[in-house]
């Protein structure tokens, strides 16, 4: 069966990400590398890109769910500590 391979711009537009951000995800190891050609254009297969798209989307989901807003018009970084 021959496969068909997706650059980091085709991964890009699937995951509504920039190449640059698919790129990061591969060399961090977060997103798997199928294939580098002679000029180092970096080769995913489709399943690999949707199966990174469903790991994204459920850890999206279980952080907005544990994240907490600051007070409004406040910066968490800004905000004061008890001492």
């Amino acid at each position: 069966m021959r496969h068909s391979y997706l650059t980091s711009a085709d991964a890009a537009r699937m995951l509504n990400l920039t190449p640059a951000a698919v790129r990061m995800a591969a060399v961090q190891k977060r997103l798997r590398v199928t294939a580098v050609t002679a000029g180092g254009v970096r080769l995913f297969t489709r399943d690999d890109v949707e199966a990174f798209a469903r790991e994204r989307a459920a850890r999206r989901g279980s952080h907005e769910r544990r994240a907490r807003p600051g007070p409004r018009g406040v910066h968490r970084s800004t905000r004061q500590r008890p001492i």
